[in-house]
């Protein structure tokens, strides 16, 4: 038990810091499920427009590929999205930019 608070003292309330702190990891583990739910939402598509748009097995995989070096070029070039805009920002836009893919996203 320390002697400068009661914060470690069975049955004490969380400090306020620590309540922001879940709310924030929650908020931040939410916008993660929603963006690796909305990145995988074109893959049971992509075999509708190979036969709609008579693409080649090559091709399919030409556009996964695609789809892979996007995400690691995003990845790589988040840190420098999060110096200008900010932690918050740059989570705020990478989950508006994904809703708005879905929604450009026609079958």
């Amino acid at each position: 038990m320390s002697a400068e608070g009661s914060s470690d003292i069975a049955g004490a309330p969380p400090a306020p810091e620590t309540r922001q702190f879940r709310a924030g990891f929650w908020a931040v583990a939410f916008a993660f499920l929603i963006v690796m739910a909305f990145g995988t939402l074109p893959s049971p598509l992509y075999g509708l427009y190979r036969t709609r748009d008579h693409l080649s097995a090559f091709m399919v995989t030409v556009i996964y590929a695609i789809f892979a070096v996007g995400t690691i070029g995003a990845l790589l070039s988040v840190r420098f999205i999060a110096t200008r805009a900010g932690r918050r920002g740059a989570m705020l836009g990478a989950g508006g930019t994904m809703i708005v893919a879905a929604g450009l996203l026609p079958a």
